[in-house]
């Protein structure tokens, strides 16, 4: 299963994301879950950097994804919330589509 982790802060806006695991039902590199969350996973993270200019902090290496949000600004968190519930709706597609692999787990207020 894939386990995907979003802490937002008091105002719901995203503060860390975490993408992990593998769908299981093919082997790493030929599973088209997999395949997929990963394009969703690294499309958002650019387009928080190149788009949104916002600062991350982490890591991205095979099977996973640990990255921090720092210094947003305040006339981006529209578009952050924006290309959080386009992710989020990306990812409940797939989840539609090839039988519920991947987990989500949101987290209000973390802390982290």
């Amino acid at each position: 299963m894939i386990k995907i982790i979003f802490n937002y802060d008091e105002n719901r806006i995203l503060k860390r994301f975490e993408f992990s695991g593998h769908a299981g039902r093919e082997p790493a590199g030929e599973n088209v879950t997999c395949a997929a969350v990963s394009a969703l996973a690294l499309t958002f993270s650019r387009s928080l950097v190149g788009l949104l200019k916002i600062k991350l902090s982490g890591e991205i290496k095979a099977g996973e994804i640990r990255l921090t949000l720092d210094e947003i600004a305040p006339e981006v968190r529209k578009d952050l919330s924006l290309l959080t519930s386009s992710l989020r709706l990306g990812l409940d597609s797939i989840n539609e589509k090839y039988g519920n692999t991947i987990q989500i787990i949101e987290n209000n207020n973390s802390g982290r």
